[in-house]
């Protein structure tokens, strides 16, 4: 296995006066991995639909292994897969269309922007968080946006009851409706693993936010102390998805869904699996620096 990359650190101060402070920082990194050889291992060799990653000479060991998606027939309501890695041909037979690879679920880019400002006796703060170029898959996603009675048992998403195909809504996003029951369902498949539930997962988080107020000298000498700084905090106050169809926390990743397509009693674990995972915690506070 190769990894590799570059790490670029910027910084400077686009304002610097008397009362008046500006400092920022800004980190951006690429890095790549490949697998550079297998071994003895043939992974390839009895894989699953089930089988969601598959490590390859020249692909990332997070690479997503997988049929991809191609929507919903307008016609009729029915899925439909890509045929193949070209993307130029579809079916609604499951077991005709073949998987191919379809992206990293490892981060390619990572960023912060810190910013500093200072005004007389305040002070704010904040971090902003980035991470791209990579895709995160919705283990629950099978159930909770299914077309046959999981929905039922399970519940689902808004979209998937008010966007079902219909013959009134015929450019749905979400197939027809019990479709497994009213088709043979080893041929519809609808819920099988496929990019319909694989997701951009590049966001950008406001990691850190701090605002403060330092009492001024004077005060701070008749109280006898040497400081005396009031400050309230939060940590991951807001995020952007630059995938709108996401409706989990990129970062709150199970990373416990063994790759079957291994020899046996023989388990890869990897990142990018959402198992109705806790999402990364908000945080509120406020605090006192006290310097005698």
């Amino acid at each position: 296995m190769l990894n590799q990359g570059f790490e670029v650190t910027l910084s400077g101060d686009p304002i610097r006066k008397k009362n008046l402070t500006w400092n920022v920082k800004a980190v951006f990194s690429i890095n790549d991995n490949k697998v550079t050889s297998l071994g003895e291992f043939d992974f390839l060799s009895g894989a699953t639909f089930a089988d969601r990653k598959m490590p390859a000479v020249g692909e990332s060991l997070g690479t997503w292994y997988m049929r991809g998606w191609a929507g919903v027939n307008p016609k009729n309501g029915r899925p439909l897969w890509y045929t193949d890695s070209t993307q130029t041909a579809t079916t609604s037979d499951y077991s005709k269309a073949e998987p191919y690879y379809q992206g990293n679920s490892i981060p390619r880019y990572i960023g912060g922007l810190t910013n500093t400002l200072t005004y007389r006796n305040f002070s704010l703060s904040f971090l902003l968080d980035y991470k791209g170029g990579y895709k995160v898959y919705d283990t629950w996603g099978t159930y909770y946006d299914a077309e046959d009675a999981e929905i039922e048992s399970n519940g689902g998403t808004k979209a998937s009851f008010t966007d079902r195909w219909s013959p009134e809504n015929p450019n749905a996003r979400y197939p027809k409706y019990n479709v497994a029951k009213d088709l043979v369902s080893d041929i519809v498949g609808s819920s099988k693993p496929s990019t319909r539930f694989l997701y951009n997962a590049d966001f950008i988080r406001l990691r850190n936010f701090q605002l403060g107020y330092t009492l001024p000298k004077k005060i701070v000498k008749n109280l006898k102390l040497t400081n005396f700084t009031f400050y309230v905090k939060g940590t991951n106050l807001w995020t952007f998805l630059f995938d709108r169809d996401l409706q989990f926390d990129p970062e709150s990743m199970d990373n416990q869904i063994p790759n079957k397509s291994l020899k046996e009693n023989i388990q890869w674990k990897g990142t990018g699996y959402y198992n109705l995972t806790q999402p990364v915690m908000r945080y509120y506070g406020m605090g006192i620096n006290v310097t005698f």
